[in-house]
């Protein structure tokens, strides 16, 4: 048993460094390999099934990271990471319905709840089915629990602005930049926050000044009427002509006089 153990250990630190060096096609190999063992140990067959499913959802394959998660979590129920990727695989997935993801995000905030990543997520997801009020109240806790976070706070700005909280978003980047007034990755965000929201102005079709009865109007130009009058005696036209006659051309036959 003890050498099985340590030939784990060593395959599973084998993988996980290959992992972290960016080769997840190697890792997921020697990972596949160790899963498949009978007398794998519970630890062991635990952190090779989640590395197996956070491959599967970098490889954009939810399907086959929602089977190892489920692994995972019959060998540990009470992992909020675990219930987190399984709402990830579950809301990334096109061929399942996005609600179902509602049910692990919750039971992680439960068993989590002072996580920033977690509530931020699902902020931005709440807000994405339409429930804006709970997504609002979990965007304001990751905020409050990551004041001076710059990736977190970009984060939770944008899910605000998407909840048409432009002005709290506003309000939360200015007090960050007030706090960190020599931190240039907060003047960034600000700087971002105001070219989203005019890059996001431009796009909408603007309803405000425009109505049914501004489309534009072809005037009927009719052609008036001939009026003459008399002047000194004679009949003078005060319409002008109705058309104009064409350039005077001599026929061919009509000889040219030549200059002298």
């Amino acid at each position: 048993m003890s050498t099985t153990l340590n030939l784990a250990d060593r395959i599973l630190d084998t993988a996980c460094n290959l992992h972290h060096l960016g080769r997840s096609h190697d890792a997921a190999q020697l990972l596949n390999r160790l899963a498949s063992w009978r007398d794998l140990p519970r630890d062991c067959a635990e952190e090779a099934h989640v590395r197996l499913a956070e491959i599967h959802l970098e490889f954009e394959q939810p399907k086959q990271a929602r089977r190892h998660l489920a692994i995972a979590l019959a060998l540990e129920p009470e992992c909020a990471h675990y219930y987190y990727l399984m709402a990830v695989a579950l809301e990334d997935d096109p061929k399942c319905d996005p609600r179902r993801a509602d049910a692990p995000y919750r039971r992680c905030l439960a068993l989590d709840p002072d996580h920033a990543e977690y509530q931020c997520d699902y902020g931005v997801y709440a807000v994405q089915q339409g429930r804006t009020r709970a997504g609002l109240a979990a965007l304001r806790r990751a905020a409050a629990l990551a004041l001076d976070d710059p990736d977190m706070l970009g984060r939770v700005a944008a899910g605000m602005r998407r909840a048409d909280r432009a002005d709290e978003a506003k309000e939360l980047l200015r007090a960050a930049l007030f706090r960190n007034p020599h931190d240039q990755r907060f003047r960034n965000l600000w700087s971002k926050h105001q070219f989203d929201l005019l890059h996001a102005a431009q796009q909408e079709p603007s309803q405000r000044w425009t109505t049914a009865a501004d489309a534009p109007t072809i005037l009927p130009f009719r052609k008036p009427k001939k009026r003459t009058q008399e002047v000194g005696g004679k009949t003078i036209r005060t319409d002008g002509p109705s058309e104009l006659k064409g350039p005077s051309i001599l026929p061919l036959h009509v000889p040219r006089k030549k200059n002298a």
